[in-house]
């Protein structure tokens, strides 16, 4: 194997993490279920938590909008066709079957930092330029047009766990 494929393979290795960020935390019901999302943490961190009853039963990477930054995501938006993420309180929505396969609509809480989201289309999807093959190939993990992308194993289950009112928080740094 090449040296810098190496390299790239024990990034990864050490950038994969269970542990919630203190901030979300706080967020995490007694019972039930919620989505976690830290966007202060770089695009290759498994950055995403669906913790259940307390216990986290997916943690994995979430692409963000491609206009909020390279591999942070600094900047954020409320506004259609800005290409950026939304930050805040979210509830899920309805799961169907779109242009991206499986996706999960969702509804932004917070006025005039993300209760545009729906209407923006923002969405929970599967794609290819979220795993780890294509971080190892491209040394980052592809962006979005402002969706919750994940990778398509991931994404069924998140939308099989989270459909239909469940909280999701994000934040950033």
């Amino acid at each position: 194997m090449p040296k810098a494929l190496k390299k790239v393979k024990s990034i990864e290795v050490a950038v994969v993490s269970d542990v919630i960020p203190t901030r979300l935390q706080k967020k995490i019901p007694a019972k039930g279920t919620v989505i976690l999302v830290d966007f202060g943490l770089p695009s290759h961190s498994k950055r995403l938590w669906v913790v259940k009853n307390q216990k986290t039963i997916i943690n994995c990477r979430v692409a963000h909008g491609k206009n909020s930054g390279e591999v942070y995501a600094k900047q954020f938006s409320n506004e259609a066709e800005s290409f950026k993420s939304c930050i805040g309180t979210f509830v899920t929505g309805k799961s169907y079957e779109g242009e991206k396969s499986l996706a999960m609509r969702i509804y932004g809480l917070n006025y005039g930092v993300n209760n545009n989201a729906y209407d923006r289309g923002i969405v929970f999807h599967g794609a290819d330029y979220v795993t780890n093959e294509y971080f190892v190939s491209k040394g980052r993990i592809g962006r979005s047009l402002g969706c919750f992308v994940t990778e398509p194993r991931y994404n069924k289950e998140i939308i099989s766990h989270c459909k239909n009112g469940v909280k999701l928080h994000v934040i950033s740094r």
